[in-house]
Protein backbone atom coordinates (compact mmCIF):
# COMPACT_ATOMS: atom_id res chain seq x y z
CA UNK A 1 0.00 0.00 0.00
CA UNK A 2 1.03 3.58 -0.44
CA UNK A 3 2.57 5.32 2.54
CA UNK A 4 -0.55 7.14 3.70
CA UNK A 5 -1.26 8.53 7.16
CA UNK A 6 -3.30 6.45 9.58
CA UNK A 7 -6.94 7.34 10.07
CA UNK A 8 -7.85 6.79 13.73
CA UNK A 9 -11.35 5.38 14.11
CA UNK A 10 -13.76 6.34 16.87
CA UNK A 11 -12.73 3.14 18.69
CA UNK A 12 -9.06 4.14 18.53
CA UNK A 13 -8.04 1.75 15.74
CA UNK A 14 -5.27 3.06 13.46
CA UNK A 15 -5.83 2.21 9.78
CA UNK A 16 -3.65 3.46 6.90
CA UNK A 17 -5.80 5.57 4.56
CA UNK A 18 -4.79 3.30 1.67
CA UNK A 19 -6.32 0.32 3.52
CA UNK A 20 -9.75 1.89 4.06
CA UNK A 21 -12.53 0.77 1.74
CA UNK A 22 -13.87 3.34 -0.71
CA UNK A 23 -17.11 3.29 1.29
CA UNK A 24 -15.23 4.03 4.52
CA UNK A 25 -13.32 6.89 2.83
CA UNK A 26 -16.59 8.42 1.62
CA UNK A 27 -18.04 8.04 5.12
CA UNK A 28 -14.97 9.77 6.59
CA UNK A 29 -15.37 12.63 4.11
CA UNK A 30 -19.08 12.99 4.87
CA UNK A 31 -18.36 12.90 8.60
CA UNK A 32 -15.68 15.60 8.33
CA UNK A 33 -18.07 17.84 6.40
CA UNK A 34 -21.22 17.26 8.47
CA UNK A 35 -19.91 16.27 11.91
CA UNK A 36 -22.73 13.71 12.16
CA UNK A 37 -20.59 10.89 13.53
CA UNK A 38 -21.41 8.82 16.59
CA UNK A 39 -19.33 11.17 18.76
CA UNK A 40 -20.20 14.46 17.03
CA UNK A 41 -17.76 16.67 15.17
CA UNK A 42 -14.10 15.71 15.00
CA UNK A 43 -12.70 18.03 17.64
CA UNK A 44 -9.09 16.94 17.26
CA UNK A 45 -7.40 19.95 15.70
CA UNK A 46 -4.41 18.67 13.82
CA UNK A 47 -5.37 14.99 14.17
CA UNK A 48 -2.24 13.04 13.22
CA UNK A 49 -0.83 16.39 12.09
CA UNK A 50 -3.64 17.15 9.62
CA UNK A 51 -6.60 19.53 9.84
CA UNK A 52 -10.10 18.36 8.89
CA UNK A 53 -9.74 20.13 5.51
CA UNK A 54 -6.42 18.37 4.91
CA UNK A 55 -8.03 15.03 5.77
CA UNK A 56 -10.74 15.76 3.19
CA UNK A 57 -8.05 16.37 0.56
CA UNK A 58 -6.11 13.26 1.57
CA UNK A 59 -9.26 11.12 1.22
CA UNK A 60 -10.13 12.66 -2.15
CA UNK A 61 -6.59 12.09 -3.47
CA UNK A 62 -6.66 8.47 -2.28
CA UNK A 63 -9.96 7.86 -4.11
CA UNK A 64 -8.57 9.51 -7.27
CA UNK A 65 -5.42 7.37 -7.07
CA UNK A 66 -7.54 4.21 -6.99
CA UNK A 67 -9.65 5.33 -9.93
CA UNK A 68 -6.50 5.83 -12.02
CA UNK A 69 -5.01 2.41 -11.29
Amino acid sequence: AMNTPDWVTASGEHIPLADLSAEHLLNVMRYLQTGDGEFGRMMRPGCRGFSNDEWLRLCAVELQRRNRS
